[in-house]
């Protein structure tokens, strides 16, 4: 059982091997964690954990002393991440190429067309002791050491939120082949619906708010989903109204009722 919960003395933290985060030492924080999925500990199980936490001399989160960086190789069993720091400087890490590549164009003068890995910017691999969004602090460990093998934990938060686009598209790209507007955006359905069980991790990462996915190398910000989806509808509007409609000759009048679309631009707004 303790062996679930091995104690590091070295920084004074306990370590979750199944959710490969550290527990808060305060009581209350960790009695919650333990009784929260997956572990379920309830009754004398449960107390036994917590009295054994108690004999161990925890730090709070903000005193824990971050390995030098980079150090010789991951902390075992700590979840690792992919990320990019900044070669110019010491003031960027982040898991958001996104962000970074704003640093290096704001800090250094680089435009993200002049910016070239290995000489602005680099991959590396980072862990922190704790999940909780106030108390993450990165710090870069081996780079020999992937991140690309993802925990199961993190492969479990991914299909969750990939499963929410889903719902998402199904909700505002509907294939519905009887309307204009539905016949010329049934296909972009097919760049938008993201199957969970065809997605590995080596091809998405969420960073640590799930603000961000990156796909491909690519950076989605969840706020600009909307607009690409208005986006996308406009342009499917003004294609079927301007152009086919009232852009081409000899072509008979229609109602504009019969050309009503069940997607509404209001919904996307």
């Amino acid at each position: 059982m303790a062996a679930s919960f091995p104690y590091i003395q070295a920084y004074g933290v306990v370590l979750c091997v199944e959710c490969q985060t550290c527990l808060l030492p305060s009581r209350s924080s960790q009695e919650r964690h333990l009784r929260q999925p997956p572990h379920h500990r309830k009754g004398p199980q449960l107390q036994a954990l917590l009295d054994l936490f108690a004999t161990y001399e925890l730090q709070l989160p903000s005193r824990v002393v971050l390995p030098n960086s980079p150090c010789s190789a991951a902390i075992d069993g700590l979840r690792c991440y992919s990320a990019f720091t900044c070669c110019l400087c010491t003031g960027c890490l982040t898991r958001s190429k996104h962000a970074l590549e704003v640093h290096v164009s704001k800090a250094h003068q680089q435009k993200p067309a002049q910016q070239v890995e290995g000489s602005s910017w680099r991959e590396c691999t980072i862990q922190t002791f704790f999940a909780e969004k106030q108390h993450i602090r990165y710090f870069v460990v081996d780079d020999a050491k992937e991140a690309a093998g993802a925990s199961d934990a993190e492969k479990a938060e991914l299909g969750d939120t990939l499963e929410r686009i889903e719902q998402y598209c199904g909700r505002f790209l509907k294939q519905d082949t009887e309307t204009p507007i539905g016949e010329i955006l049934s296909w972009r359905l097919l760049l938008f619906i993201v199957s969970k069980e065809v997605v590995g991790p080596h091809q998405a990462q969420w960073d640590v708010d799930e603000k961000v996915l990156t796909y491909r190398d690519v950076d989605l910000h969840m706020d600009h989903v909307p607009r690409l989806l208005l986006s996308d509808f406009q342009q499917a509007q003004h294609l079927l109204y301007d152009e086919l409609m009232f852009g081409a000759q000899n072509l008979p009048r229609m109602r504009t009722w019969a050309l009503k679309d069940n997607l509404d631009a209001d919904a996307f707004g």
